[in-house]
């Protein structure tokens, strides 16, 4: 057991002494900042003295173990290196979700200002602004656009389709209808389309900003519904509801977490919500420079958790939701992983609201 023991240490400041070497080595190379660089040496060197001198872990051992435990320095170090990467995976997960975070706001950013350099009004008051994310919907886009009318309560629609890193002929079709689309060059998500879209509305002062899907499940014919109640100052957010309504593309699972979802955020915001997964739904512009939204796909939970939690007047009006016709769903492939991903986006827009 001494003779093991002694070569494990051995091996320690081996590799503690390697380690170091190589942080300051890639340093040189300009492949490793000065906090990376001590960071690297501030491990090589506990695990140095670890080595060379291994009962400056035994107090670790007092405090988590029983003085009878067997092998209790072992133990003690074991618990040090799960702990030191359980914080080195936190902070590499911080890292990555904040630089995934700005790339996305320069992709938003390219897709905002190309728009608004093409368009031919700067502004257009008094107007309702249609957004319809679309990626990879050749198969529908042409009959939703065509179905969307030209007025909503003699107010005049603005349709702006925000292609999300399309590889098929979405764009295409898209702009031989006339219409002038915002591009994500990355596939973004839902969520991020919509931004795009809600940033337009903004800029282009519209009244109300609409979202709906381009997949053909939203009808454009109760686009009036959903925007009047807005019109009349009843409501700043206004939700279509396929649980007051109807829903044809029906799923135990599904329905079974929407109810419970929805349930959920009502007991959160203190307001009944029936559909916290609906897309289609209509807001007042003026609320959305108020909004702090973050979430790329799965937005919709956010965005009424954010509006009702900040004091927007929140409705819900029935709507009819077709199944698909044609082309493939985005949702995940697994609905568990599509229900604890909606699950966090609930927690996390809660928490961060309080």
């Amino acid at each position: 057991m001494p003779g093991s023991l002694t070569a494990l240490r051995t091996i320690g400041l081996f590799v503690a002494l390697a380690l170091a070497g190589t942080a300051i080595l890639r340093f040189r190379k300009g492949h490793l900042t000065k906090n990376h660089l001590l960071s690297g040496i501030l491990a090589s060197a506990g695990l140095a003295v670890i080595s060379l001198k291994p009962d400056t872990v035994d107090g670790l051992s007092s405090f988590v173990l029983r003085p009878d435990m067997q092998a209790s320095r072992i133990l003690s170090l074991l618990i040090l290196a799960v702990l030191v990467q359980v914080f080195v995976i936190l902070r590499l997960t911080s890292r990555l979700d904040s630089e995934s975070r700005r790339t996305s706001q320069l992709i938003e950013e390219l897709a905002v200002s190309k728009y608004l350099e093409q368009c031919p009004n700067e502004e257009v008051p008094n107007s309702v602004l249609i957004a319809v994310p679309a990626y990879n919907e050749s198969d529908t886009i042409t009959e939703v656009l065509k179905k969307i009318p030209r007025k909503i309560n003699n107010l005049t629609t603005e349709v702006l389709v925000i292609v999300d890193g399309a590889t098929d002929d979405t764009l295409k079709i898209v702009r031989a209808l006339g219409h002038l689309p915002a591009i994500n060059l990355i596939n973004q998500g839902a969520g991020a389309a919509q931004r795009v879209g809600y940033r337009i509305a903004v800029a282009r002062k519209a009244a109300v900003a609409v979202t709906m899907d381009a997949d053909g499940q939203h009808q454009p014919s109760e686009l009036a519904q959903l925007v009047e109640p807005v019109l009349k100052d009843e409501a700043d957010i206004v939700i279509g509801s396929r649980i007051l309504g109807s829903n044809e593309d029906k799923s135990l699972i599904r329905d079974s977490g929407r109810h419970l979802y929805s349930w959920l955020i009502s007991l959160f915001v203190g307001s009944k919500v029936t559909d916290c997964s609906s897309s289609f739904r209509a807001i007042r512009t003026s609320w959305i420079t108020r909004l702090d939204l973050r979430q790329d796909r799965f937005p919709a939970a956010e965005i009424l958790i954010e509006s009702i939690q900040k004091g927007a007047r929140h409705m819900e009006v029935p709507i009819v939701v077709k199944k698909r016709r044609s082309g493939k769903s985005k949702m995940p492939p697994s609905k568990l992983t599509f229900g604890w991903k909606v699950f966090r986006v609930i927690i996390g827009t809660w928490w961060g609201g309080r």
